[in-house]
């Protein structure tokens, strides 16, 4: 039976789309993957689907180096968006942390960590994620300069659009700034992904999934009460302590 992926993060932002004319413009290479981010700021990553960890770990000698903390996931009998079923193998990049291992086998909501800024190659917090048809060499990645501790220098471009993979659960989204569109970034089809039918069997992970984000939600408001609550303790502390003084 195949399976349909979902976006590692929710409220999800695409700031640079598969082989995107302006990435190429921009920096002088091809961009093999997409570049995604938490409007939120929340930075875990889930699972996406049923698949198995074959590699993860530091990319180079520090986490500066080669494509920092990477992780390598392949998922078997995808259903992509366009109707096709493939084997696909899936390599994260730019990690700040790692929260899975080797041999490890993932559901959607599996914790694989958060995104971050490490690696060589990356200008701020995001996730470098892409998909290849090749798994028996899922660890080798076409267009990198040179090999690393978990991602290879792959010879042949086997890769495939990720936005042609994901599918949007209902408590999902992707979107992108208009200029970033005229501007090349991404196509205006890259960030038209279906969404998962409230009728199938995913409905029971995108309930879970919006419960998820929830709780999420009602405790980051009661984070921000403690902050404030904080603030008003130390404003009265420093009133006690000028009055003292006087």
């Amino acid at each position: 039976m195949s399976q349909r992926l979902i976006l590692p993060i929710d409220d999800c932002q695409l700031n640079a789309g598969y082989k995107s004319v302006a990435y190429r413009r921009e920096w002088g290479y091809g961009h093999y993957g997409g570049d995604f981010i938490e409007v939120s700021k929340y930075r875990v990553l889930r699972g996406m689907g049923n698949g198995r960890v074959v590699a993860c770990g530091m990319d180079g000698a520090t986490p500066a180096q080669k494509m920092g903390n990477s992780t390598v996931i392949v998922f078997d009998d995808v259903e992509l968006n366009d109707g096709r079923v493939l084997d696909l193998a899936c390599r994260m990049f730019h990690q700040e942390k790692i929260a899975v291992k080797v041999g490890q086998e993932v559901t959607p909501a599996t914790i694989l960590g958060e995104y971050g800024n490490t690696g060589a190659s990356s200008t701020g917090p995001h996730l470098h994620i892409e998909f290849d048809t090749d798994t028996q060499y899922p660890q080798y990645a076409y267009g990198i300069k040179s090999s690393g501790q978990v991602i290879k220098k792959g010879s042949k471009d086997t890769t495939i659009d990720p936005c042609k993979v994901f599918w949007l659960a209902p408590s999902q989204s992707l979107t992108a700034p208009a200029e970033w569109i005229a501007e090349g970034w991404m196509t205006r089809e890259q960030l038209q992904l279906p969404t998962l039918h409230p009728d199938k069997p995913d409905a029971d992970l995108a309930a879970e999934l919006s419960r998820e984000r929830e709780l999420r939600q009602e405790a980051e408001r009661e984070l921000e009460g403690l902050r404030s609550r904080v603030k008003v303790l130390i404003s009265e502390l420093q009133g006690e302590i000028g009055m003292s003084g006087k």
